[in-house]
């Protein structure tokens, strides 16, 4: 079964190279090698991210998630500014898919809504409570 956490943003990326530099970031802040991200979104230039995926995938250990885009209102993000969120969904290894929500966090200046208790089980984490939790030497 799959478990997703969320991250509230204030816009969504303007387009898959945007999300693939802000996902390179985000692995190499913590010491991981960058993984392939890919959508099978036809044109960077359609900024419309409702309906589709980003896919993200490390070749050599095959782990992966999946982040998907969507409008809210601010009585769900809890802060006015933030009118979007990001789902990044596992059915694998959360300590990968922890850095892709580490990765949005990051972006966003935000914080991760840990609504399916995964990782080490807190409710919410900043970008430096991740960060901490997904660093490897």
């Amino acid at each position: 079964m799959a478990n997703s956490i969320f991250i509230p943003l204030h816009a969504v990326p303007s387009g898959l190279n945007e999300i693939i530099d802000l996902i390179a970031f985000g692995f190499s802040d913590v010491g991981r090698s960058v993984p392939n991200v890919y959508s099978a979104k036809s044109s960077d230039a359609d900024e419309n991210w409702k309906d589709n995926f980003v896919f993200v995938e490390d070749v050599g250990s095959g782990e992966r998630c999946w982040v998907s885009f969507f409008e809210t209102t601010p009585d769900v993000t809890g802060n006015k500014e933030w009118t979007w969120l990001a789902g990044v969904t596992a059915r694998w290894s959360w300590d990968f898919a922890g850095v892709v929500a580490y990765a949005l966090c990051s972006y966003a200046d935000s914080i991760v809504y840990n609504d399916s208790g995964v990782l080490t089980g807190q409710e919410e984490y900043s970008a430096k409570d991740l960060k901490g939790i997904l660093s490897r030497d």
